[in-house]
């Protein structure tokens, strides 16, 4: 089975690449003040980083770095270079700033699905409200799920067996077996298994182990 990132991706390029030349450059269109807004929508977090919250495979598609020693989506400049240049290629696709938006909230499969049900009209009124509910609503459900795991994982560790603790203890003059066992609240017969000893006899100064 293919990653889920490579599927994101492949199908981002159906989108993109399937209704024609793709261009990369915003400088012959002009983007609305509204679609600027992104930065503050966008739910970070996963696999979207930066200012731009730009997905990894997003990124790399239009030439930025992502890898352990650097990751150009935190550079402001370049992250929005490169939003620029996907937003100009996601309006050759959608025609439309609202459909845009959301393609790069959501992704352009979401939209190509909501076109679909609506038999391929143009979704209009693009509403930010409602985003920003649909955010808080995942959000809430990722804290329960987190939540819940949690607790899963605390009475799981609460009745999971526990590993005996071995303390070593050493007899001391006047010690006897029935003594030592009272004190530690184990039987006779466990110190004498644990110590591999034949009797009761015990002298002054053995070391003797004791599982708690």
């Amino acid at each position: 089975m293919k990653h889920p990132l490579f599927l994101s991706f492949l199908l981002t390029l159906v989108c993109l690449v399937g209704h024609g030349q793709t261009h990369h450059g915003a400088d012959s269109i002009e983007i609305p003040g509204r679609v600027m807004e992104l930065p503050s929508m966008v739910s970070r977090g996963g696999d979207r980083v930066g200012p731009w919250g730009l997905p990894t495979l997003v990124a790399l598609r239009y030439g930025l770095e992502v890898s352990e020693e650097r990751d150009e989506r935190l550079d402001e400049q370049l992250a929005q270079e490169a939003a620029m240049r996907y937003l100009s290629d996601l309006y050759h696709v959608f025609g439309d700033w609202d459909q845009c938006m959301m393609a790069y909230l959501y992704s352009p499969v979401y939209v190509k699905n909501l076109q679909a049900r609506h038999q391929g009209a143009v979704i209009k009124g693009f509403n930010k409200q409602r985003y920003a509910e649909r955010q808080r609503e995942e959000r809430e459900k990722r804290a329960e799920m987190t939540k819940k795991a949690e607790i899963a994982r605390k009475k799981a560790a609460a009745t999971a067996p526990k590993e005996p603790i071995c303390i070593t203890y050493t007899v001391k003059r006047g010690d006897t077996l029935g003594k030592i066992a009272q004190k530690y609240h184990v039987s006779i017969k466990d110190l004498k298994s644990w110590n591999h000893l034949k009797s009761d006899l015990i002298r002054e100064h053995q070391k003797l182990k004791i599982y708690q």
